[in-house]
């Protein structure tokens, strides 16, 4: 009976000590928040480097041609993006479709004194051919 007693207490003493842990690491800050990944993938969405990349689909008349109008972003595959007063980067692979096809959006881009310079700017298509956009006359 003994026995029990000790085992029980010893048991309720860890348990006590794990909520209170648990209790002081919430306080502290640590908290579960499944939700960061959205909130920083909608920040990003919200920067000049990804409209401007954005900007290029909707701006190139042979890709209506080759995709069909009207066009529509699909899943972000991988979007990294930052702008801090006049430097930036984006790093941006998003599905896009159309009536007649779909593709994958590539964007690599730098900001540089203010102004963006895109040095990819593609769409790549299931069959693997490319469309550069940011070629004139393709």
């Amino acid at each position: 009976m003994r026995k029990n007693r000790v085992l029980l207490l010893g048991g309720g003493c860890v348990l006590l000590a794990l909520l209170l842990a648990l209790a002081g690491a919430y306080c502290a800050g640590f908290r579960f928040q499944p939700d960061i990944q959205e909130k920083l993938l909608s920040d990003m969405m919200q920067s000049e480097g990804y409209k401007n990349a954005l900007a290029f689909l909707t701006e190139h008349p042979a890709l209506d041609k080759q995709l069909g109008a009207p066009l529509e972003k699909g899943k972000i595959l991988n979007l990294e993006a930052w702008e801090n007063e006049g430097n930036g980067a984006i790093r941006l692979v998003q599905e896009v479709n159309g009536p007649r096809n779909s593709g994958i959006l590539h964007v690599n881009g730098t900001k540089s004194g203010g102004r963006w310079q895109y040095q990819e700017c593609k769409v790549v298509f299931p069959d693997r051919k490319e469309w550069n956009l940011l070629k004139e006359g393709e």
